[in-house]
């Protein structure tokens, strides 16, 4: 048989489609320390990526 795509995608009211398994995974309701983490980590991961950017243009701006 033939797999396609879209069939992930687009299917009938039997079928749960991958969009809507995200969705429905999300629904669940989480402890606030997941939250927590998960904001930490976003955080920390952003001021690294703007460190390093700074850095770059502060490296370029003096040659």
């Amino acid at each position: 048989p033939v797999i396609e795509i879209d069939h992930s995608f687009v299917a009938g009211d039997a079928t749960e489609t991958f969009p809507m398994r995200i969705f429905n995974a999300n629904m669940a309701e989480l402890p606030a320390q997941i939250n927590v983490l998960a904001s930490a980590i976003l955080a920390v991961t952003l001021a690294i990526l703007i460190a390093g950017a700074w850095r770059t243009i502060r490296r370029a701006a003096k040659r």
